[in-house]
């Protein structure tokens, strides 16, 4: 699990005083093709992202992390799993230009409502460093620029350092993420790579709006808004987007065994109500061994996901062991459940193993 807020982060990259940024915030949308010296500006901003002084993790850390994929990989496990706070995928601004330029007036309508969003509106969905105009929105945009300078695309130097670390892992590596709100799927492809390296499932937010909350503000239907951002989110973050949710709240479900991992993305009618219809909307697969690939798959049965503790359903109480398991005398009769996670989990699941092996092996 990284650790990316406390030990060495720097201060994320001032977007605000970043001449690209000010040149796009400066101008309207029909002016910047024409603008002398823009391109320039935007190679600088890049160069600024990429500077190897900025830390997101401390070189101590990431040497530490390259001993541990290298030591997993010693040890022959299935999966290499890296814990992560926020999304390593690029996350490029949505190409809304290009994802509604067929679609005539409604375009500019769009367009227009977007750009007439207020500054304090906008603050309300998206950090300050996303400068004082939507202008900046549209423009990141147009050109498939990094949108969340907080997150790795603001460390880019030692996201590459990760993605090597990655590239170099033999285990089949997986990366888990979230705290943007959204659900993604991800390939993980390095910067002078073709072929991803990895791939990361980010779970959307338990209650807290995301990009929705943003087309509620803008004029029009929200769930055309909506349709319209997530269309160009893949355009701009192509080949690497396999999958995202930007609509709805929820969780994922990960199944993992040594011949398959299965993630359920699952989501609530609303969170805005006490209670809610909770149900998974996509599944995706992965197999270990051989080329990095995401498969789409079926939803997991929801009797197979969700059961009571020591109950029936329970797949570590009666039935498991292949029936040779039948008493677990040394587990408390009643456990809290995040007080098996948090405190009790580790020596509960030894113990289940441990059991296992004893029984299978009288």
């Amino acid at each position: 699990m990284l650790e990316e807020r406390i030990i060495a982060r720097d201060e994320q990259y001032n977007y605000t005083q970043d001449p690209y940024i000010q040149t796009l915030q400066e101008h309207a949308p029909e002016e910047w093709a024409g603008l002398p010296n823009l391109e320039e500006k935007r190679q600088a901003y890049y160069k600024a992202l990429e500077d190897p002084s900025r830390e997101l993790l401390g070189q101590p850390q990431i040497s530490q992390l390259r001993s541990d994929f290298a030591a997993s990989a010693n040890a022959d496990v299935t999966w290499q799993v890296l814990g992560n706070t926020v999304v390593m995928g690029p996350l490029n601004t949505p190409d809304v230009e290009s994802a509604v330029q067929d679609q005539g007036l409604v375009a500019q309508t769009l367009l227009n409502g977007i750009l007439s969003v207020s500054t304090s509106d906008l603050l309300e969905v998206v950090p300050a460093s996303f400068g004082q105009s939507a202008r900046v929105l549209v423009g990141t945009g147009r050109y498939h620029d990094p949108v969340i300078v907080d997150g790795w695309s603001g460390y880019q130097y030692e996201r590459n350092q990760v993605l090597d670390i990655l590239q170099s892992a033999t285990n089949n590596p997986v990366v888990l993420s979230g705290d943007i709100h959204n659900a993604f799927v991800w390939l993980l492809i390095p910067d002078n790579a073709t072929q991803p390296v990895a791939v990361e499932f980010t779970t959307a937010s338990v209650t807290a709006p995301g990009v929705d909350l943003l087309a509620e503000k803008l004029p029009g239907d929200t769930s055309t808004l909506l349709a319209v951002a997530e269309r160009g989110l893949h355009i701009s973050n192509q080949p690497t987007m396999h999958y995202s949710n930007i609509r709805e709240r929820g969780a994922v479900y990960h199944t993992v065994g040594p011949s398959l991992w299965h993630a359920d993305y699952s989501f609530v009618a609303t969170a805005q109500e006490p209670t809610s219809e909770f149900e998974c909307q996509a599944a995706f697969e992965l197999s270990p061994g051989g080329a990095i690939a995401i498969t789409n798959a079926s939803c997991t049965p929801r009797n197979e996901l969700f059961f009571d503790l020591y109950g029936d359903g329970d797949p570590l109480n009666v039935s498991a062991c292949g029936g040779r398991l039948h008493r677990l005398s040394k587990v408390p009769s009643k456990i809290n459940f995040f007080d098996l996670l948090i405190t009790k989990g580790i020596k509960y699941i030894r113990f289940l193993i441990t059991a296992c092996r004893d029984t299978a092996a009288a």
